[in-house]
């Protein structure tokens, strides 16, 4: 008799093998909902990333838009248009108080060599004067009798490359503008030329009447004055603010800018000594070098008592030797 049901007897093995090949295909077709799910989510998750990562650079721009117009509209109440002439025609640039007696701040190529000064401010026109221009520093002082507002000083030694600062002027006839940029170096010359002081560079376009701007920190005080422009106005010099701070002392206490020096002329030499061809050819009088000791051309050079003084065809010099 042949078995009712087969729930009793083994199973062949065709029907072992496509139980088998369901299961493997059911496993197949798991794995592969998975890895679609997974593509998604990683897709997903990749879309939400990018525009998490969009989001957060446009708060980062606003941010620094409403700190960089912050700035500006502390500042802008002491930042002032200055009008002068000069023996070839008008020239226009920018300037800012700095205490409240209505002395301010200028570069010297607008306030230096010009006359017959003009402050545009709050509305008004004022007649300024001249108190100080500095050609070594590029720094010149005017005044109008009004009290004004002011900026704070603050310090460029606490400047680093890429801090961020802002400058406010008035570029060619345009209105007063903001202008924001960043720090790229701090040089001692430029295209072979020195500076009289370390001078700021900086990663900010000016424009024509932008000379004397004050260059703000991103707390609104001062740390530099804008001096001149480089190649194709990409950017700009600014003398830091302890450079003009200084003269200003000095007008305050002497009447006059009061430099360093050392009091002894120099020459080049014939022959170099120790790698230098840089020899003194004279000592004055009641100068520094006098004074105090100095190591010239490998020597050390005490004071002018241990000079000996000769004569050569060219005017008297001085030759030291030290003991």
């Amino acid at each position: 008799m042949s078995p009712l049901s087969g729930s009793n007897s083994p199973p062949t093995r065709g029907h072992s093998e496509r139980s088998e090949g369901s299961s493997s295909f059911a496993r197949r077709s798991v794995l592969a909902g998975i890895s679609r799910a997974c593509g998604i989510g990683i897709t997903a998750l990749t879309f939400f990333s990018g525009v998490s990562l969009l989001c957060a650079q446009e708060q980062s721009a606003t941010a620094i838009s409403h700190q960089v117009r912050e700035v500006f509209e502390r500042a802008a109440k002491a930042v002032v248009k200055i009008h002068g002439v000069d023996e070839h025609s008008e020239i226009c640039g920018t300037g800012f108080f700095i205490d409240p007696t209505g002395t301010l701040y200028t570069a010297y190529t607008v306030g230096g060599e010009a006359g017959n000064f003009t402050i545009e401010f709050e509305g008004k026109k004022y007649p300024a004067r001249q108190l100080l221009a500095d050609i070594r520093s590029g720094t010149a002082m005017l005044k109008i009798d009004e009290t004004t507002p002011t900026l704070p000083i603050g310090k460029s030694e606490e400047l680093g490359v890429a801090t961020p600062v802002v400058a406010v002027g008035y570029p060619l006839d345009l209105p007063e503008t903001p202008n924001f940029g960043m720090i790229a170096g701090f040089d001692r010359k430029c295209l072979g030329r020195y500076f009289s002081t370390t001078h700021l560079r900086v990663n900010l376009p000016t424009q024509r009447g932008e000379a004397g701007a004050p260059l703000l920190n991103m707390k609104g005080e001062v740390v530099g004055i804008v001096v001149s422009s480089l190649e194709n106005n990409s950017a700009c010099y600014a003398v830091p603010i302890e450079a003009a701070e200084k003269i200003r002392s000095d007008f305050v206490r002497f009447g006059e800018a009061r430099h360093g020096w050392i009091g002894g002329n120099v020459s080049e030499a014939p022959e170099p000594v120790e790698g230098s061809r840089v020899e003194m050819t004279q000592i004055m009088e009641e100068s520094n070098a006098e004074t105090f000791s100095y190591k010239w051309a490998g020597k050390r050079w005490l004071n002018q008592k241990m000079c000996s003084m000769r004569r050569f065809s060219s005017p008297r010099v001085t030759t030291c030797r030290s003991r």
